[in-house]
């Protein structure tokens, strides 16, 4: 749903897939369509929205009160040992 409705915003022509390979095959087919979003799949999303959390919120938090991150953002990242990490 995310997806379609990212794909349907003016001047958006394409987005970064689900990493779930399990419904990526639905993504792909469902992102497919060409038209424009309506009012209620944006009500939906924000309902969605509303009670999602932050995949970074450790990392926000960290940072948030000048702690170190666990280690580099991924492996062979150049910013390893930026932001406090030690």
């Amino acid at each position: 749903m995310a997806m379609r409705f990212a794909l349907g915003l003016k001047g958006v022509a394409t987005g970064i897939p689900v990493s779930f390979l399990d419904i990526l095959d639905t993504v792909i087919e469902e992102s497919g369509e060409d038209r424009p979003n309506t009012e209620e799949e944006a009500a939906a999303l924000r309902q969605i929205a509303a009670t999602c959390e932050s995949v970074f919120r450790r990392e926000e938090e960290a940072v948030a009160l000048h702690r170190p991150l666990h280690g580099p953002p991924y492996p062979d990242s150049p910013h390893d040992g930026c932001c406090g990490q030690v």
